[in-house]
C-alpha cells in the first residue's frame, strides 16, 4: 500500500523535526557540559569576593584545592600594605 504524496510530506516533516530536536538537545547537553567544565575553572577570591579563572591563583599545596585562597592581585596589593610597617619596625 503506496503512501500518498500528502503522508509523505506529513512525514518528512516529522523526521525534520525530530531531527531538529535532536540536534537541540545535543546542543544544550554540551552547553551543559561546556558550562560545568567552566566552573571548575572557576574560583572565588576570598577577598574581593570575585569568581576568577584558577589561572589568577597562585599554587599552594596547603589548601584543599591547591591555590591560594586570594587571587594574585589581592596578594599583591595585601602584600604593598604589609611591606612598608615592616620596614619601619626594623
Amino acid at each position: 500500500m503506496p503512501l500518498s504524496d500528502a503522508e509523505v510530506l506529513e512525514l518528512r516533516q516529522k523526521l525534520e523535526t525530530q531531527d531538529y530536536l535532536n540536534a537541540a538537545i545535543v546542543s544544550v547537553a554540551r552547553d551543559l557540559l561546556e558550562g560545568e567544565k567552566l566552573l571548575r575553572e572557576l574560583k572565588r577570591c576570598s577577598r574581593c569576593r570575585e569568581y576568577l579563572p584558577v589561572d589568577d591563583f597562585a599554587f599552594n599545596k596547603a589548601e584543599a584545592d591547591g591555590f591560594n585562597r586570594y587571587c594574585r592581585n589581592c596578594c599583591r596589593e595585601y602584600k604593598a600594605l604589609k611591606r612598608p610597617k615592616k620596614l619601619k619596625k626594623i
